[in-house]
């Protein structure tokens, strides 16, 4: 399932059959440090260490304040993080429980587009996110990596639609595969019938 698709792209853990290839070069030759060096992932619950926005978004200090301030605004974080947590030193308590969820989103993605990830996963990112918040991540991630690859794993269905490509899994294995636009036109088929059944979604959308 999911679980598994990220696990195998971090080789977290190992691919039994078959391989995962990136840009035509089978990741199981990459060196693992660089080969997660240009991965990152955006999961439904963030994890923050006790320290300061700055150490947060560059740990080991490889990026200048300015580059790191272009990421901000990149991902829209600039003015609450300059206004409201108290600009790259402001202080982070054990687990981010002084920032908001949608802020943690938020800076994470930062994270990535400081770090130039040539794919990012965003798995469940948006789930526990309110709409105003989910569209600000949205719009935010899709100029941020308009060049490169994003992966997106998510049950609610609507934050799909805008994908070039959509793999429906069940059990485990791709049981439907096509752009938004193909799947919504097979009225019987898996994808367009969970979205038709989705609360307050309706295929229309796209």
């Amino acid at each position: 399932g999911k679980s598994w698709i990220v696990m195998s792209l971090f080789v977290m853990t190992p691919v039994i059959i078959g391989s995962i290839y990136i840009d035509g070069i089978d990741i199981s030759a990459v060196p693992l440090q660089i080969l997660r060096s240009r991965l990152s992932v955006i999961p439904q619950d963030i994890i923050m260490f006790s320290g300061t926005i700055r150490e947060n978004l560059d740990l080991e200090n490889r990026y200048t304040d300015d580059q790191i301030w272009e990421s901000l605004e990149m991902a829209q974080m600039k003015e609450t993080v300059s206004t409201k947590l108290g600009g790259l030193y402001g202080r982070v308590l054990e687990g981010g429980v002084n920032i908001s969820v949608g802020q943690r989103q938020l800076l994470c993605l930062a994270r990535a587009i400081l770090h130039q990830a040539a794919i990012l996963v965003m798995d469940e990112a948006t789930s526990s996110l309110d709409p105003t918040t989910e569209k600000t991540m949205l719009n935010a991630a899709e100029k941020a990596f308009a060049n490169k690859t994003v992966i997106s794993i998510a049950h609610r269905l609507s934050t799909l639609l805008s994908c070039d490509r959509i793999l429906v899994l069940e059990g485990g294995k791709v049981v439907e595969d096509g752009s938004p636009s193909d799947l919504l036109s097979r009225s019987m088929g898996i994808f367009s019938t969970m979205l038709r059944a989705s609360e307050g979604t309706q295929s229309s959308t796209i």
